[in-house]
């Protein structure tokens, strides 16, 4: 069975398996236009091209061989022409006939010649695959265009320093985040990281651990005949051997049955001196003595509780 494709016209061979793969749906190989088969389909024994007006004419088979018997029937029908009386008026001299109708039996051949020997169907692909194959074509390494050595290593260069500019940064950050700690673990750090912090505005916080704060020694009392007046006495011990910020003390009243009835949080500056605010630390191993007058409105507190903590 032969089909042919209704853009280019080519002329394929194709079998009943190939049909009823995809219910004929093929793809010319010339053109890779997309076809039913159905439609142009014909038998072996069908002529491969439209018979031409002569041949139609005639009844005859459009082969070369049946092209050249035409025209070898004309020229001898021209010979005899010319032998009964001369040419009819407006028909060509027999040199420009054979020239004729040579080339016309060699363009039929040529075309017979090109249909047969067409690039063979290709089979559909699913669209799937037709997908993968643009993709391909437009994607592909092939179609990219090849970089250079030098192209590659500014780009390599490029990404390095970026590298390190962000590996710098997230240490930096780092640093600053643990910059008291550092300057714990190594002393000889501090003066630098202090400079740092002033370079950029901010300053080396001191180390806030209250774990390593005690209270030696408190006391409460009521003022005799001022029964809303407390004076609180207390002692914190600094057990680090480095200095730290001062703490926060929380001072919470409890009843008879220990139940807190009033809570307030003292802050550096309503229990240090003047000169101790001004020193800004607690120093290393060394006792803090605190005298506090409070008001607690008539709050009748059978018991207190002391708590040392940072924000």
């Amino acid at each position: 069975m032969k089909t042919a494709c209704p853009d280019c016209r080519t002329v394929f061979r194709i079998t009943s398996g190939e049909l009823r793969a995809r219910s004929g749906q093929v793809r010319c190989g010339r053109c890779r236009t997309v076809f039913n088969a159905f439609d142009e389909l014909s038998d072996d024994a069908a002529p491969l091209l439209p018979p031409t007006a002569s041949t139609a004419r005639l009844g005859q088979d459009p082969s070369p061989a049946a092209l050249t018997s035409d025209l070898a029937a004309s020229d001898a029908a021209g010979l005899g022409g010319e032998r009964d009386g001369g040419w009819l008026p407006g028909s060509p001299a027999p040199e420009v006939a054979d020239r004729a109708a040579q080339a016309a039996a060699e363009r039929s051949t040529e075309v017979l010649t090109t249909a047969t020997t067409a690039t063979p169907l290709a089979p559909l692909s699913s669209p799937g695959e037709s997908d993968q194959e643009s993709k391909k074509h437009w994607l592909g390494d092939a179609r990219r265009p090849a970089r250079s050595a030098a192209s590659q290593r500014w780009e390599k260069l490029l990404l390095g320093m970026l590298v390190g500019l962000f590996s710098v940064l997230l240490a930096a950050q780092l640093i600053f985040q643990l910059r008291t700690t550092i300057s714990l673990a190594v002393p000889g750090l501090q003066p630098w990281l202090s400079a740092l912090c002033e370079l950029i505005g901010s300053e080396l916080p001191l180390p806030q651990r209250s774990d390593l704060l005690t209270i030696e020694a408190s006391d409460l009392q009521s003022e005799p005949g001022r029964a809303a007046l407390l004076t609180l006495q207390m002692t914190v011990r600094n057990q680090a051997n480095h200095a730290q910020a001062y703490p926060l003390i929380e001072l919470a009243l409890t009843d008879t049955r220990d139940k807190v009835i009033a809570r307030r949080v003292l802050f550096p500056e309503e229990y240090l001196l003047p000169d101790a605010l001004a020193a800004g630390s607690f120093p290393a191993r060394s006792d803090l003595d605190i005298r506090l007058r409070l008001e607690t409105r008539s709050i009748e507190a059978a018991g207190y509780r002391l708590y040392l903590f940072y924000p």
